[in-house]
This record gives C-alpha cells, structure tokens and sequence, in this order.
C-alpha cells in the first residue's frame, strides 16, 4: 500500500536513488477577496487551454461530461479498424515498450475539482510565502503558466527562490483528495493490459502516490516519473545564493524590449521536450514503441515532436499533434482492442505487483 513516504520508482537500467523527506504544511482559509481572485484564475487557466488547442478537454476547454462513452476519434475514423495501430507510417502492435499516461484530470475527470483547488492553493502560496500582491495574482499565474508550463517553473524563471518540497506540500498538502473516489473500471482496465504501463506527471512523488490509492490504481502501474525524476540534480533554491531581483514578464510583455528574452526556468516538466525526452530515457523507452495519453494539448504536442503515439484524453475531438482523441481513459480497450486481443493471443500475461515505491526517486 502506498504511504505519503513512498515516492516514484520505474523500471530502468540505471535506477540511481536518492533520499527525499518531504514535509506538509497547513495554512488558514483564504480570504474572501482572495476567493474572488482564484474563482477568475481558474477562468483565466481555462482561457489558456482554450487558446492552445483546438479541441475539448484540456487543450479546448473541459468536457461537460468527461466521462461520457463515445467512440475514439482517429484519422482512421470513428473507430479502429486495422490490426495494428498506424502513426505517419509507424506501425505500434501488441509487443511496444507500453504506455505513459499522464496522472491528473487524465487517470479522473478534471470536474473532480481537484484542479480548481490546486490553483487556489498555488495563490495562496505566491501571496502568503512570496509575498506577491493579491491583485496581480491572475495575470502573472496566466503568463508563467503559459510560458513556462507550471507556474511553478515559471517562478523560479522570473528569480523567486523557494524550497521545492515546502511548495509541493503546501499547494497538494490541503487538496481534497476525499473527492477522489475508487475507480474498479479502470483497475480492472489497467491490469488486464498485457504491456508495461508507467504515469508520467510534472507532479511530486507525494501527491502521486496520494491520487493512485484514492482511485485504486496503486498498483496498475509499474513505475512514475514524477517531479523528482526529472530534477532530482536541482538544488533547493534555498541552498543557492538569493536573487536580488525579480524579471518583470507581466511588463516584458506588456511592453517588450529588443534583446530582452524571457528568462530559463531550470525546472524540467512537461510540456518541454526536452523534460519529454528525459522522461524517455530513465525509464528506458522506444517513443515510437509507446502510446502516450495526456489531457493537455501543449503535452500531447510535444509527445508527438518526439516520436510518441500520442492519444488527447477529455475530448473526442482530434486537435494536431494527437493521432487520437478519447472523450474519456475508460475508452482505451473500446478504441485499441488490437493490445488486448494481441497481448492475449500471445498468451501474454500480466504480472501486476504493487509499484516499487519507496522513499526514492530514479535518476
């Protein structure tokens, strides 16, 4: 059973581990005012999704029923008709390296609210620990967040330092997990899928481990890469010598200047290829051997630019960069029954322990 202590682990040649302890922090209620503020940043977040892509779900909006059973949108037609699963001449069968899925509104719908009250909690962290103005809340989430992927990695661009356990205790610790319920369907989905599966999230060891147990998936997977996966070499920034000075991208954009560019984050996380890329090799994967099911359309496209088969869940409406598009995960053996019925006449099987987590993370 997996515990808050227990983090990623996935099955790779060169599993190097390292220590991490974690701690939760709690803090009071939001203001009302400040309430108001996150009601207009999940909009604003919204706004992005839809402007990124073209499609539903994450890259156009979310669902109104994501979990409506409807048939898989490909470039094939409604529904797979062939043996095998075509990508720009690329053929994936029954014997591919597996699948990476990404973790949430993926694995469960985005109107969980999870989402929602994970972007509260991220305000509530820039006011109360970076000592950011309420009032420019909003507008700076939107630009980090479009710019460098997760708001997080978008602070630690523009200069803010901070200790990367103490953020993701404080914007996962208060999230209300209880709003997660056990999903059998899926389980019984998973671990009836005779390939090697793997989550793939920009989230932390703790907050995985956490989302897993409330659905009942602990032990469908055979390893994640998580935050720590990807920056398991990057120091605490409490442990770097402070910035004075914090760039200005909310001016930078509002009035940008010649040879001014938009500074790195040295944050790896989706949707950077290069996080993608990284991601590939610890866990020892062929791209052009694997599926990959993500809910954002920014991910999807960068899956793609490296060679993944990739599959935009949320939506039944293709959008580029996706070889196809499932209005719901529950739809996978419905739009792909070729890696069931070839895992079967194979007589392969399925040997599903519980995800080799402990308090480490691969390198």
């Amino acid at each position: 059973m997996l515990t808050k202590e227990q983090v990623c682990n996935c099955t790779c040649p060169n599993n190097d581990s390292w220590r991490i302890l974690c701690r939760v922090s709690y803090v009071g209620k939001a203001t009302k005012r400040r309430k108001n503020i996150y009601s207009g940043l999940l909009n604003h977040y919204i706004d992005i999704w839809k402007k990124i892509g073209s499609g539903g779900g994450r890259g156009g909006g979310p669902s109104s029923d994501p979990w409506r059973t409807r048939h898989a949108a490909t470039a094939d037609g409604p529904r797979i008709q062939t043996r095998s699963l075509f990508c720009q001449n690329q053929v994936i069968t029954a014997d591919q390296d597996g699948v990476q899925t990404d973790l949430d509104d993926t694995l469960y719908p985005l109107g969980s609210g999870i989402a929602s009250e994970c972007l509260k909690n991220i305000g509530d962290y820039m006011v109360e620990r970076l000592g950011i103005e309420e009032r420019k809340i909003s507008d700076l989430c939107n630009l980090l967040y479009k710019n460098y992927g997760t708001t997080m990695a978008g602070l630690r661009a523009i200069g803010y330092e901070f200790d990367y356990n103490d953020y993701h205790s404080f914007v996962h610790g208060r999230l209300p997990y209880g709003k997660l319920k056990p999903d059998p369907v899926l389980r019984h989905l998973l671990l009836s899928l005779p390939i090697r599966k793997l989550i793939f999230t920009n989230a932390d060891e703790v907050h995985s481990a956490k989302v897993l147990k409330r659905l009942g998936l602990e032990d469908c997977f055979q390893g994640i890469i998580c935050f720590e996966t990807l920056n398991h070499l990057l120091p605490s920034s409490s442990d770097q010598e402070r910035k004075t000075e914090v760039f200005d991208i909310v001016g930078h954009v509002s009035h940008p200047t010649d040879g001014i560019e938009l500074p790195k984050t040295p944050v790896l996380c989706k949707p950077s290829v290069d996080a993608m890329e990284h991601a590939l090799r610890v866990a020892a994967i062929d791209p052009q051997r694997t599926m990959f099911f993500d809910d954002s359309a920014r991910n999807i496209q960068s899956g793609k630019h490296i060679g993944l088969h990739t599959v935009l869940v949320g939506t039944s409406r293709r959008i580029k960069g996706a070889d196809h598009a499932l209005e719901s995960i529950h739809n996978m053996k419905e739009a792909f029954p070729e890696l069931w019925e070839e895992g079967e006449k194979s007589e392969l099987v399925l040997h599903s322990g519980k995800i080799g987590l402990e308090t480490s993370a691969i390198a």
